[in-house]
């Protein structure tokens, strides 16, 4: 068979980041120059209009004082190169402006850079010097004819007594600072640097996150040998932590089935080797001659009847747990009287406990009607509350009392069916395991009084297949004995 290859988390993670932010790191880039280009241009075209409003006023005097729109071409050449006015020595981009003037027919009587101004193609179509010579101010971002760089036009009107004059200002956008170069270099470094950090950042945590889940891979591994007693190291993150703590729960039950099962192998072997020791040993001794002796024989013969019907209790009984828990399944319910199906187990049992001179009592709190309704399997039902009622007969003294009890609890929604007895009780410290199978608390005494040991576990499975909850506790009268108490969902009658 060939093995395939597989990715480790850490190449994985480390890959996946990875890919993810370079594309952010892109997409960040290239929105954030978008960001700084339009930010370029509307601080491009404030210095634009800033200029151009104060050299308004100062073409306007020229024109209209002067009356030189034919020197007007040599005088914007002369202002471009000086800082005499005193306008915008302070302004690094003054310099770099490009002034035109535009007649109202599109005539360009007066530009600053153009050596030769009757070169210059007609301006009335464009944009900016439209928008001038119709009295408002007009903006236009296009390549240049001459350089082919991009340049921001921003264009005013002037009006004079001989007209209309379109006043243009113009820049390349490679001048503004946000689209230098270098600039374009800074920030493009910025962002690198910002990107390695990040992926550095995100390789140290991925590689942190895959060290806690290797811990809790050692730890799978130490509960796959057996260790149960191993407990996770891991702290944080927080959700790892929380399936470590799982991990030993689950562990701890594990290991408590684990010891359920082995207490159930060796409980069932002893359970079943006592009557088939017990068969064995009175067959052969038959079989040595004791036969020919009548009455030893028929001693013998109802010994091993006994045991050989003992033995048959133990397997019908291991029988019926199998089935209870199969596959969890229900068993079949219909709506009874849980009143009358409690009456008819406690009769069943009088004569017992008659012959043991026990009072066997029934009595009901169930309301006017003496009647509560459950979906129940009835017979299954006769055998858990019998296995109850069986047992306190069994461990209670003579000349005593074994008390069944039904009470409705209407604002609950559920009966309780309770057995006390007048026997030992049952300690504190066993009450969670009496429902195993084969669990006994005095093992020998147990033994003697007879059963197979898997009644109290057939009668809570039963219940819990009746959604109801089985359970032991104290008398309420606080005297010497058990309670065993069953509660069961009631229905509308």
């Amino acid at each position: 068979m060939i093995k395939k290859k597989t990715v480790s988390i850490t190449v994985l993670l480390f890959v996946l980041n990875g890919l993810i932010l370079t594309c952010g790191f892109f997409y960040l880039l290239k929105q954030n120059i978008l960001s700084v280009r339009t930010v370029a241009e509307n601080q491009t075209e404030e210095n634009l209009r800033v200029f151009g409003n104060s050299l308004v006023q100062i073409v306007s005097e020229h024109l209209d004082e002067k009356n030189e729109e034919k020197n007007i071409d040599g005088f914007l050449k002369k202002f471009n190169f000086t800082d005499s006015t005193g306008l915008y020595s302070s302004n690094s981009l003054a310099k770099d402006f490009r002034i035109t003037l535009v007649a109202s027919d599109g005539k360009v009587i007066g530009d600053s850079e153009a050596d030769e101004i009757s070169v210059l193609e007609n301006h009335k179509e464009r944009k900016e010097i439209l928008a001038a010579l119709s009295g408002k101010e007009g903006k236009a971002i296009r390549k240049s004819t001459v350089s082919n760089d991009n340049v921001m036009y921003y264009a005013l009107p002037i009006q004079t007594k001989n007209g209309i004059y379109a006043l243009r200002l113009s820049v390349p956008l490679s001048m503004a600072v946000y689209f230098s170069t270098s600039s374009k270099k800074q920030i493009i470094e910025t962002m690198c640097t910002v990107f390695v950090i990040i992926l550095l950042l995100t390789f140290i945590v991925s590689a942190y996150i895959v060290h806690q889940i290797k811990k809790l891979e050692i730890l799978s591994g130490e509960y796959k040998k057996g260790n149960f007693d191993a407990k996770s190291t891991v702290r944080s993150p927080s959700e790892l932590r929380k399936l470590g703590n799982r991990m030993e729960i689950m562990a701890t039950e594990v290991q408590r089935l684990e010891q359920v099962r082995k207490d159930f192998v060796s409980n069932v072997s002893h359970e079943l080797k006592t009557p088939v020791t017990s068969i064995t040993g009175f067959t052969e001794t038959l079989l040595d001659g004791a036969i020919d002796d009548r009455p030893t024989a028929i001693h013998f013969l109802q010994i091993i009847n006994a045991q050989s019907i003992r033995l048959m209790a133990i397997i019908e009984d291991l029988l019926t747990l199998s089935r209870l828990e199969k596959d969890n399944k229900k068993p079949e319910t219909m709506k009874h009287d849980v009143v009358a199906a409690t009456k008819q187990v406690c009769e069943r049992f009088m004569s017992k406990a008659e012959l043991k001179k026990i009072k066997l009592l029934c009595s009901v709190d169930v309301g006017k009607n003496d009647k509560v309704c459950c979906m129940l399997n009835e017979g299954l039902f006769d055998e858990a509350l019998g296995n109850l009622i069986d047992n306190a007969i069994k461990y209670c003294p003579e000349n005593t009392e074994v008390d069944c009890k039904i009470k409705l609890f209407a604002e609950r929604n559920l009966v309780q069916m309770s057995v006390e007895d007048n026997g030992q009780g049952i300690p504190n410290e066993f009450r969670e395991r009496i429902f195993e199978r084969f669990y006994r608390i005095d093992k020998g005494r147990s033994r003697d009084m007879g059963g197979t040991g898997l009644g109290l576990s057939i009668a809570a499975h039963i219940i819990k297949a009746h959604d109801g909850k089985l359970y032991v506790t104290d008398r309420l009268d606080k005297k010497n004995g058990a309670c065993f108490v069953i509660e069961l969902p009631v229905i509308k009658q």
